[in-house]
């Protein structure tokens, strides 16, 4: 069952709105119902700990945190560096998430701090202590490809190409 709703929308919305549905072969209103319908999908799937960090109430933590997790030495000295300000990382799916020590809430992901656990990974060439979620590191500590070659399925020989990182994606579309 279907229901009209009347939306106003300003002029570049709308504008928009037309191309992408000419660029999708569909009525305007066909388009505007499926972007609706796709955006409630993915809206209803986030739980509260998905749920967007807001960057302005971020952005002191980062601050604050800056120093230690770029100096940190390792998984030891990052926590001990963290614990002075208050502050843990803990285990949250596949990656880390940061805690407050206190009251043991979770604040963010690491990667909200500009820190993502495969980065962290990497520079300290070792999982998280723990982590349940080894895959991760193993894929993140395998080398290989080594950073500095040619991906041999891309480029020839003659291509001046000086290598990618491991987890960066190389996206073939059809048009």
């Amino acid at each position: 069952m279907t229901a009209p709703l009347v939306i106003d929308l300003p002029p570049e919305m709308l504008h928009a709105l037309r191309q992408g549905a000419r660029a999708a072969g569909m009525a305007p209103a066909d388009h505007a119902a499926r972007l609706i319908s796709k955006s409630l999908r993915l809206e209803a799937a986030k739980t509260p700990f998905r749920a967007e960090e807001p960057s302005d109430l971020l952005a002191p933590l980062r601050a604050l945190l800056a120093a230690d997790l770029s100096q940190a030495k390792g998984w030891a000295d990052l926590q001990d560096r963290l614990a002075t300000h208050g502050y843990t990382f803990r285990e949250r799916g596949g990656g880390l998430a940061l805690y407050s020590t206190t009251t043991a809430t979770r604040i963010c992901k690491a990667s909200s701090l500009g820190w993502s656990y495969a980065d962290l990974i990497r520079r300290f060439d070792a999982p998280f202590p723990g982590h349940s979620h080894t895959h991760v590191a193993q894929r993140v500590l395998r080398r290989t490809v080594p950073k500095t070659s040619k991906h041999p399925s891309l480029f020839s020989d003659s291509d001046d190409f000086a290598g990618t990182d491991d987890d960066d994606l190389i996206l073939f579309e059809d048009e």
